[in-house]
Protein backbone atom coordinates (compact mmCIF):
# COMPACT_ATOMS: atom_id res chain seq x y z
CA UNK A 1 0.00 0.00 0.00
CA UNK A 2 3.03 2.39 0.56
CA UNK A 3 2.91 3.09 -3.35
CA UNK A 4 0.05 4.62 -2.97
CA UNK A 5 0.84 7.50 -0.40
CA UNK A 6 1.93 9.84 -2.77
CA UNK A 7 -0.81 9.32 -5.24
CA UNK A 8 -3.18 9.47 -2.35
CA UNK A 9 -1.47 13.18 -1.70
CA UNK A 10 -2.10 14.39 -4.72
CA UNK A 11 -5.53 13.11 -4.61
CA UNK A 12 -6.31 15.21 -1.43
CA UNK A 13 -4.77 18.56 -3.01
CA UNK A 14 -6.65 18.14 -6.21
CA UNK A 15 -9.84 17.77 -3.95
CA UNK A 16 -9.40 21.18 -2.86
CA UNK A 17 -7.91 22.67 -5.86
CA UNK A 18 -10.56 21.23 -8.79
CA UNK A 19 -14.25 21.29 -9.36
CA UNK A 20 -14.75 17.62 -8.42
CA UNK A 21 -18.39 17.57 -10.26
CA UNK A 22 -17.07 18.91 -13.70
CA UNK A 23 -14.06 16.60 -13.35
CA UNK A 24 -16.89 13.84 -12.12
CA UNK A 25 -18.45 15.04 -15.93
CA UNK A 26 -14.74 15.14 -17.66
CA UNK A 27 -14.41 10.77 -16.71
CA UNK A 28 -18.17 10.38 -17.35
CA UNK A 29 -17.61 11.72 -21.00
CA UNK A 30 -14.46 10.32 -22.05
CA UNK A 31 -14.78 9.01 -25.98
CA UNK A 32 -14.44 5.08 -25.10
CA UNK A 33 -13.08 4.88 -28.70
CA UNK A 34 -10.16 6.44 -27.81
CA UNK A 35 -9.72 4.83 -24.64
CA UNK A 36 -9.46 1.90 -26.72
CA UNK A 37 -6.91 3.48 -28.82
CA UNK A 38 -4.59 4.20 -25.64
CA UNK A 39 -4.75 0.39 -24.43
CA UNK A 40 -3.54 -0.45 -28.36
CA UNK A 41 -0.98 1.74 -27.58
CA UNK A 42 0.40 0.21 -24.52
CA UNK A 43 -0.33 -3.38 -26.42
CA UNK A 44 1.92 -1.63 -29.27
CA UNK A 45 4.45 -0.15 -26.14
CA UNK A 46 5.32 -3.87 -25.19
CA UNK A 47 6.02 -5.68 -28.01
CA UNK A 48 8.31 -1.80 -29.20
CA UNK A 49 9.88 -2.89 -25.31
CA UNK A 50 10.58 -6.55 -26.00
CA UNK A 51 12.02 -5.86 -29.60
CA UNK A 52 14.08 -3.23 -27.92
CA UNK A 53 15.42 -5.92 -25.52
CA UNK A 54 15.78 -8.14 -28.37
CA UNK A 55 17.90 -5.88 -30.84
CA UNK A 56 20.48 -4.70 -27.68
CA UNK A 57 20.72 -8.29 -27.31
CA UNK A 58 21.41 -8.47 -30.44
CA UNK A 59 23.95 -6.04 -30.24
CA UNK A 60 25.94 -7.52 -27.24
CA UNK A 61 26.01 -10.79 -29.58
CA UNK A 62 23.17 -13.07 -28.09
CA UNK A 63 19.74 -14.07 -29.67
CA UNK A 64 17.10 -14.14 -27.80
CA UNK A 65 13.56 -15.27 -29.31
CA UNK A 66 10.96 -12.02 -28.84
CA UNK A 67 8.99 -13.86 -26.67
CA UNK A 68 10.88 -14.06 -23.86
CA UNK A 69 11.70 -10.33 -24.24
CA UNK A 70 8.81 -9.06 -24.25
CA UNK A 71 8.26 -11.25 -20.67
CA UNK A 72 12.25 -9.90 -19.46
CA UNK A 73 10.65 -6.20 -20.10
CA UNK A 74 7.19 -6.69 -18.44
CA UNK A 75 9.05 -8.62 -15.09
CA UNK A 76 11.76 -5.61 -15.40
CA UNK A 77 8.86 -2.75 -15.43
CA UNK A 78 7.04 -4.48 -12.87
CA UNK A 79 9.81 -4.14 -10.60
CA UNK A 80 10.42 -0.63 -11.77
CA UNK A 81 7.11 0.27 -11.57
CA UNK A 82 6.41 -0.94 -7.99
CA UNK A 83 8.98 -1.15 -5.53
CA UNK A 84 10.93 1.67 -3.65
CA UNK A 85 14.88 1.11 -5.79
CA UNK A 86 12.75 1.84 -8.75
CA UNK A 87 15.20 1.14 -11.83
CA UNK A 88 17.88 -0.73 -9.70
CA UNK A 89 15.25 -3.17 -8.60
CA UNK A 90 14.02 -3.62 -12.14
CA UNK A 91 17.58 -4.13 -13.09
CA UNK A 92 18.34 -6.89 -10.46
CA UNK A 93 14.53 -8.68 -11.48
CA UNK A 94 15.78 -8.50 -15.19
CA UNK A 95 18.93 -10.05 -14.08
CA UNK A 96 17.59 -12.87 -12.23
CA UNK A 97 14.63 -13.26 -14.37
CA UNK A 98 17.23 -14.07 -17.74
CA UNK A 99 19.11 -16.34 -15.45
CA UNK A 100 16.49 -18.14 -14.87
CA UNK A 101 15.57 -18.22 -18.83
CA UNK A 102 18.73 -19.59 -19.12
CA UNK A 103 20.96 -16.42 -20.32
CA UNK A 104 23.96 -14.92 -18.67
CA UNK A 105 23.27 -13.16 -15.85
CA UNK A 106 26.64 -10.92 -16.54
CA UNK A 107 25.09 -10.21 -20.85
CA UNK A 108 22.08 -9.69 -18.87
CA UNK A 109 23.32 -7.01 -16.74
CA UNK A 110 25.01 -5.24 -19.57
CA UNK A 111 22.29 -5.20 -21.79
CA UNK A 112 19.93 -3.64 -18.96
CA UNK A 113 22.15 -0.75 -18.71
CA UNK A 114 22.74 -0.30 -22.67
CA UNK A 115 19.11 -0.29 -22.95
CA UNK A 116 18.92 2.27 -20.23
CA UNK A 117 21.75 4.23 -22.04
CA UNK A 118 19.56 3.95 -25.31
CA UNK A 119 16.10 4.94 -23.61
CA UNK A 120 17.42 7.80 -21.39
CA UNK A 121 19.31 9.16 -24.49
CA UNK A 122 16.19 9.47 -26.62
CA UNK A 123 14.35 10.51 -23.48
CA UNK A 124 17.03 13.66 -23.54
CA UNK A 125 16.19 14.61 -27.38
CA UNK A 126 12.42 14.88 -26.27
CA UNK A 127 13.58 17.09 -22.85
CA UNK A 128 15.09 19.29 -24.80
CA UNK A 129 12.60 19.92 -27.10
CA UNK A 130 10.31 20.46 -24.01
CA UNK A 131 12.62 23.05 -23.11
CA UNK A 132 12.54 25.13 -25.89
CA UNK A 133 9.06 25.10 -26.41
CA UNK A 134 8.98 25.92 -22.22
CA UNK A 135 11.78 28.80 -23.30
CA UNK A 136 9.62 30.26 -26.19
CA UNK A 137 6.21 30.39 -24.26
CA UNK A 138 8.60 32.24 -21.13
CA UNK A 139 7.45 29.53 -18.87
CA UNK A 140 10.59 27.83 -18.08
CA UNK A 141 11.62 27.79 -14.34
CA UNK A 142 15.00 27.69 -13.12
CA UNK A 143 15.07 24.58 -11.58
CA UNK A 144 13.73 22.88 -14.55
CA UNK A 145 17.04 24.15 -16.93
CA UNK A 146 19.44 22.98 -13.89
CA UNK A 147 17.75 19.77 -13.83
CA UNK A 148 17.24 18.76 -17.01
CA UNK A 149 21.03 20.33 -17.81
CA UNK A 150 22.62 17.87 -14.94
CA UNK A 151 20.63 15.14 -16.68
CA UNK A 152 22.17 16.43 -20.00
CA UNK A 153 25.64 16.37 -18.11
CA UNK A 154 25.45 12.55 -16.90
CA UNK A 155 24.15 11.48 -20.35
CA UNK A 156 27.18 13.02 -22.19
CA UNK A 157 29.68 11.57 -18.73
CA UNK A 158 27.86 8.38 -20.05
CA UNK A 159 28.60 8.70 -23.29
CA UNK A 160 32.16 9.14 -23.10
CA UNK A 161 33.13 6.29 -20.80
CA UNK A 162 31.35 3.95 -23.01
CA UNK A 163 33.06 5.32 -26.24
CA UNK A 164 36.28 5.05 -23.68
CA UNK A 165 35.71 1.48 -22.94
CA UNK A 166 35.36 0.65 -26.51
CA UNK A 167 37.93 2.29 -27.81
CA UNK A 168 40.76 0.60 -25.25
CA UNK A 169 39.18 -2.77 -24.62
CA UNK A 170 42.23 -4.35 -23.04
CA UNK A 171 42.24 -1.69 -20.40
CA UNK A 172 39.01 -3.18 -19.22
CA UNK A 173 40.26 -5.86 -16.47
CA UNK A 174 42.35 -2.86 -14.79
CA UNK A 175 39.32 -0.64 -14.52
CA UNK A 176 37.25 -3.25 -13.41
CA UNK A 177 39.71 -4.09 -10.98
CA UNK A 178 39.89 -0.69 -9.44
CA UNK A 179 36.18 -0.55 -9.19
CA UNK A 180 36.26 -3.72 -7.84
CA UNK A 181 38.98 -2.92 -5.35
CA UNK A 182 37.12 0.28 -4.07
CA UNK A 183 34.04 -1.96 -3.56
CA UNK A 184 35.76 -4.59 -1.32
CA UNK A 185 37.46 -1.82 0.59
CA UNK A 186 33.89 -0.47 1.89
CA UNK A 187 32.77 -3.82 1.80
CA UNK A 188 35.52 -5.01 4.34
CA UNK A 189 34.84 -2.00 6.63
CA UNK A 190 30.87 -2.90 6.52
CA UNK A 191 30.81 -6.56 6.45
CA UNK A 192 33.70 -7.72 7.22
CA UNK A 193 33.96 -10.23 3.66
CA UNK A 194 35.02 -8.93 0.25
CA UNK A 195 31.53 -8.41 -1.82
CA UNK A 196 33.83 -9.52 -4.91
CA UNK A 197 35.51 -12.84 -5.52
CA UNK A 198 38.58 -12.91 -8.34
CA UNK A 199 37.01 -15.30 -10.26
CA UNK A 200 33.77 -13.13 -10.79
CA UNK A 201 35.95 -10.44 -11.45
CA UNK A 202 37.83 -12.12 -14.38
CA UNK A 203 34.36 -14.02 -15.44
CA UNK A 204 32.47 -10.25 -15.93
CA UNK A 205 35.66 -8.87 -17.53
CA UNK A 206 35.87 -11.64 -19.95
CA UNK A 207 32.39 -10.97 -20.72
CA UNK A 208 32.54 -6.87 -21.01
CA UNK A 209 35.41 -7.43 -23.65
CA UNK A 210 33.66 -10.41 -25.39
CA UNK A 211 30.95 -7.49 -25.99
CA UNK A 212 32.98 -4.46 -27.06
CA UNK A 213 34.29 -7.08 -29.40
CA UNK A 214 30.78 -7.99 -30.53
CA UNK A 215 30.16 -3.84 -30.82
CA UNK A 216 33.32 -2.85 -32.77
CA UNK A 217 32.56 -5.52 -35.39
CA UNK A 218 29.02 -4.86 -36.03
CA UNK A 219 28.25 -1.41 -35.09
CA UNK A 220 25.33 -0.53 -37.52
CA UNK A 221 23.40 -3.28 -34.91
CA UNK A 222 23.08 -0.23 -32.93
CA UNK A 223 20.93 1.51 -35.02
CA UNK A 224 18.05 -0.89 -34.29
CA UNK A 225 18.21 -0.41 -30.36
CA UNK A 226 18.43 3.47 -31.15
CA UNK A 227 14.91 3.34 -33.21
CA UNK A 228 13.04 1.44 -30.66
CA UNK A 229 14.82 3.67 -28.31
CA UNK A 230 12.91 6.98 -30.03
CA UNK A 231 9.68 4.47 -30.60
CA UNK A 232 8.93 4.65 -26.65
CA UNK A 233 9.27 8.14 -26.65
CA UNK A 234 6.71 8.34 -29.73
CA UNK A 235 4.31 5.89 -28.31
CA UNK A 236 4.24 7.42 -24.98
CA UNK A 237 3.73 10.94 -26.68
CA UNK A 238 0.88 9.73 -28.51
CA UNK A 239 -0.44 8.20 -25.36
CA UNK A 240 -0.84 11.44 -24.24
CA UNK A 241 -2.67 12.91 -26.91
CA UNK A 242 -4.99 10.14 -27.31
CA UNK A 243 -6.30 10.26 -23.60
CA UNK A 244 -6.75 13.85 -23.91
CA UNK A 245 -9.16 13.20 -26.98
CA UNK A 246 -10.94 10.56 -25.20
CA UNK A 247 -11.75 14.03 -22.60
CA UNK A 248 -12.48 16.03 -25.20
CA UNK A 249 -9.37 18.35 -25.96
CA UNK A 250 -6.75 18.53 -28.51
CA UNK A 251 -3.67 19.35 -27.29
CA UNK A 252 -1.48 21.44 -29.07
CA UNK A 253 1.63 20.00 -30.50
CA UNK A 254 3.99 22.09 -28.49
CA UNK A 255 1.65 21.68 -25.29
CA UNK A 256 1.77 17.86 -25.86
CA UNK A 257 5.66 17.75 -26.01
CA UNK A 258 6.57 19.95 -23.38
CA UNK A 259 3.60 18.54 -21.12
CA UNK A 260 4.74 14.81 -21.66
CA UNK A 261 8.99 15.78 -21.58
CA UNK A 262 8.40 17.29 -17.82
CA UNK A 263 6.34 14.12 -17.06
CA UNK A 264 8.73 11.90 -18.12
CA UNK A 265 11.97 13.69 -16.89
CA UNK A 266 10.13 13.76 -13.35
CA UNK A 267 9.46 10.00 -13.28
CA UNK A 268 13.04 9.84 -13.36
CA UNK A 269 14.47 12.01 -10.71
CA UNK A 270 11.29 11.78 -8.31
CA UNK A 271 12.37 10.27 -5.05
CA UNK A 272 8.82 7.99 -4.62
CA UNK A 273 8.74 4.78 -7.42
CA UNK A 274 8.46 5.85 -11.02
CA UNK A 275 7.18 9.85 -9.33
CA UNK A 276 4.18 8.42 -8.39
CA UNK A 277 2.40 11.27 -7.21
CA UNK A 278 5.11 13.88 -7.99
CA UNK A 279 4.93 13.04 -11.98
CA UNK A 280 1.08 13.60 -12.38
CA UNK A 281 1.62 17.22 -10.29
CA UNK A 282 4.72 18.43 -12.80
CA UNK A 283 2.62 17.03 -15.31
CA UNK A 284 -0.71 19.50 -14.33
CA UNK A 285 1.53 22.41 -13.59
CA UNK A 286 2.98 22.28 -17.01
CA UNK A 287 -0.26 22.19 -19.02
CA UNK A 288 -2.03 24.43 -16.62
CA UNK A 289 0.95 27.12 -17.30
CA UNK A 290 0.20 26.32 -20.88
CA UNK A 291 -3.51 27.51 -20.89
CA UNK A 292 -4.61 24.04 -20.69
CA UNK A 293 -8.07 24.19 -17.86
CA UNK A 294 -7.12 23.00 -14.91
CA UNK A 295 -10.03 20.19 -14.57
CA UNK A 296 -8.65 19.45 -17.85
CA UNK A 297 -5.18 18.79 -17.07
CA UNK A 298 -5.79 16.97 -13.92
CA UNK A 299 -7.88 14.58 -15.71
CA UNK A 300 -5.31 14.26 -18.97
CA UNK A 301 -2.75 13.19 -16.49
CA UNK A 302 -3.97 11.07 -14.25
CA UNK A 303 -5.68 8.88 -17.40
CA UNK A 304 -2.17 9.09 -19.01
CA UNK A 305 -0.61 8.04 -15.83
CA UNK A 306 -3.14 4.89 -15.57
CA UNK A 307 -1.85 3.70 -19.43
CA UNK A 308 1.41 4.57 -19.09
CA UNK A 309 2.05 3.47 -15.52
CA UNK A 310 -0.78 1.47 -13.75
CA UNK A 311 -1.71 -1.02 -16.53
CA UNK A 312 2.24 -1.82 -17.71
CA UNK A 313 2.70 -2.31 -13.60
CA UNK A 314 -0.57 -4.67 -13.23
CA UNK A 315 0.31 -6.00 -16.61
CA UNK A 316 4.22 -7.37 -15.52
CA UNK A 317 3.17 -8.63 -12.22
CA UNK A 318 0.12 -11.10 -13.78
CA UNK A 319 3.03 -11.89 -16.54
CA UNK A 320 5.70 -12.56 -13.86
CA UNK A 321 2.68 -14.93 -12.13
CA UNK A 322 1.29 -16.77 -14.91
CA UNK A 323 4.12 -17.09 -17.30
CA UNK A 324 7.07 -18.13 -14.44
CA UNK A 325 10.82 -18.48 -15.53
CA UNK A 326 11.64 -21.08 -17.42
CA UNK A 327 15.21 -22.10 -19.19
CA UNK A 328 14.50 -21.07 -22.82
CA UNK A 329 16.74 -18.77 -23.36
CA UNK A 330 20.60 -18.96 -24.85
CA UNK A 331 23.59 -17.42 -22.65
CA UNK A 332 26.00 -17.36 -25.01
CA UNK A 333 26.85 -15.56 -28.06
CA UNK A 334 25.08 -15.68 -30.97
Amino acid sequence: MWILAPLLLLLAIISRTVELNTLGRIFAHAHPGWLVAAIGLQVAFALNQGAFYQAVFRLLDTAVALGTTVWLSLVMAFASLATPMGTAAGMAFFVVAARGRGLSPSRAFLVSLTYYFFDYAALLVVLLAGLVILFAQRDLAPAQLTAVVLFAAVMLGGTGLAIRVITAPAAVPRWLGRVAGLVNWVSLRLRRRPAVQPDRLREWARELQDVIAAVRARPRYAVRPALHALGVQAIGLATLSVVFRAIGDTLHPGVLVAGYAIGAFFMIVSITPSGVGVTEGAMIVTFTSLAVPLETAVAGALLFRLFAFWLPMVTGFLSLHAFPAQRSGRGGGA
